[in-house]
């Protein structure tokens, strides 16, 4: 399992509320290595990927995965390797904006916004590979 170069730039709550993060595992292969990369990885291991695809409707979570209020819980971002990546200070920004984006009716707005691009990208892509 990976993620798209889509999917981890849009597809999760948290590369919305931790962009520099999710830039960072962008960059990064050795965090969430792109499909490319694994492709590669899996080429020189003597596999050949026989599928590849994004999951447009699951999300890893189940149905916590919209509680408005996760990121303030470490159970909940204990469910997403997303958040394992962000540094203490880009942590708290992010919950600060969650707190705000509560205070101002806006949270709701917010998560709309990031369902609609992770319908799109989907929140995983999965690649089958076979020696």
């Amino acid at each position: 399992m990976g993620r798209s170069e889509g999917s981890t730039l849009f597809g999760d709550q948290g590369s919305g509320l931790t962009a520099k993060q999710a830039r960072r595992r962008c960059s990064s292969s050795s965090q969430l290595p792109l499909p490319d990369r694994l492709r590669q990885m899996f080429a020189a291991a003597g596999f050949n990927v026989t599928l590849e695809a994004a999951d447009l409707h699951g999300v890893l979570q189940g149905t916590s995965y919209l509680d408005t209020r996760g990121p303030l819980k470490e159970e909940w971002r204990a469910g997403d390797s997303t958040w394992s990546l962000a540094t203490a200070d880009e942590l708290a920004a992010a919950q600060d904006r969650v707190e705000k984006m509560h205070q101002d009716a806006t949270i709701d707005d917010f998560l709309t916004g990031r369902e609609t691009l992770r319908r799109k990208f989907g929140q995983s892509t999965f690649l089958c590979a076979r020696k």
